[in-house]
């Protein structure tokens, strides 16, 4: 077994942002092409979850649309001992994130960051073993079911600041409005690699 593996998660319907957000380009890039690329340049293997492949990169398709990420990760069977999972929502971005995350794991199943107030499930790291959890438990249907399992360690955001981490490279964008507004901080402050 690897020590370490991501998964991007691309089976969202999107219905918030109007549009298939592992597409969506942000300075000419696609979205999720764009945190794959990042996780794969900081050695992590990338694995594809969903129903949108993203090219370069392996991918194993949901037995069912839109499900929810849990039926997508209740099909995965790690290959690596931690496993960061993120959504493809994240425009942001820094691999940092899954490195700064992984580490902060200690003796925990999982290390989530809590970005205003809420709980950032889909840009957390896991370790292999809560996957067998969730595979014992067919009947979770959301997210915090799963990590009530779980022995989770929370990163609210100072501690996120205090490893190096800007909450906005973890943050999630659910709508046009979000998306737009992510974009616009990160050019005032240049902060968009």
């Amino acid at each position: 077994m690897n020590e370490r593996q991501a998964v991007i998660l691309t089976g969202g319907a999107s219905r918030r942002m109007a549009a298939d957000k592992a597409n969506i380009e942000v300075r000419g890039v696609p979205m999720g092409l764009r945190i794959a690329r990042e996780l794969s340049a900081a050695d992590w293997p990338v694995l594809v979850l969903g129903n949108q492949p993203l090219e370069e990169f392996p991918f194993q398709a949901d037995a069912e649309q839109h499900q929810g990420p849990l039926a997508a990760l209740r099909e995965f069977a790690p290959e690596g001992k931690i496993v960061f999972v993120v959504s493809c929502d994240i425009p942001l971005f820094r691999s940092s994130v899954a490195e700064a995350l992984s580490q902060s794991l200690l003796e925990a199943d999982a290390a989530v960051p809590v970005i205003g107030g809420r709980p950032q499930y889909l840009c957390s790291a896991y370790r292999s073993t809560c996957f067998e959890v969730l595979r014992a438990n067919p009947g979770l249907q959301r997210m915090e079911e799963w990590l009530g399992l779980l022995k989770a360690r929370w990163i609210d955001e100072a501690r996120l600041r205090e490893l190096g981490i800007d909450p906005d490279w973890a943050r999630g964008a659910n709508t046009p409005e979000q998306l737009r507004a992510l974009l616009e901080k990160a050019d005032a402050t240049q902060d968009l690699g």
